[in-house]
């Protein structure tokens, strides 16, 4: 389990930046723990498909937590908001039990210059995805400096 820090992004500062729509804003708050960043996933998010009923063979917006968590991560140390590059290896560990506790994306640095590794965990540690090497390209002009003002006091 990753401890929860004190200063945090919220959902309204998060998505002033990030411009993803409601079943797609997929973090709660975030903060920094030990030299990781973490994105706290709500515990309510609006159908993402339909109908919803239909099984999903991979988890796309616990996918998605992990790149917007890096995205955070990435803005905070560079400024520059990145777009989805490359994934070096995703791997999908156990299926999410609605109403279960809280998920969070866990993410590093990776050992590639540039990169993230991410981890969504439960409350009690347990692994649900598992994304390694993922990189970005910049989207040149995209993050004003008042936008990022909020995110560099927490996450630098």
């Amino acid at each position: 389990p990753v401890e929860e820090g004190e200063a945090r992004l919220s959902k309204d500062d998060i998505y002033r930046i990030f411009f993803h729509g409601p079943a797609y804003r997929v973090i709660e708050s975030a903060w920094r723990a030990d030299g990781t960043t973490v994105g706290l996933m709500p515990a309510d998010l609006p159908a993402h498909h339909l109908p919803a009923d239909q099984p999903l063979f991979a988890f796309p917006r616990l996918i998605e937590l992990c790149l917007q968590t890096a995205g955070l991560a990435e803005m905070g140390a560079t400024g520059k908001m990145g777009l989805p590059l490359h994934i070096e290896r995703l791997r999908l560990v156990r299926t999410p039990k609605p109403g279960k506790g809280l998920l969070r994306a866990v993410v590093e640095p990776s050992s590639e210059v540039g990169g993230f590794d991410a981890y969504v965990i439960d409350e009690t540690g347990a692994v649900y995805v598992i994304v390694h090497g993922y990189r970005t390209v910049e989207l040149p002009g995209a993050v004003g400096e008042d936008q990022l003002e909020p995110l560099r006091a927490i996450m630098t």
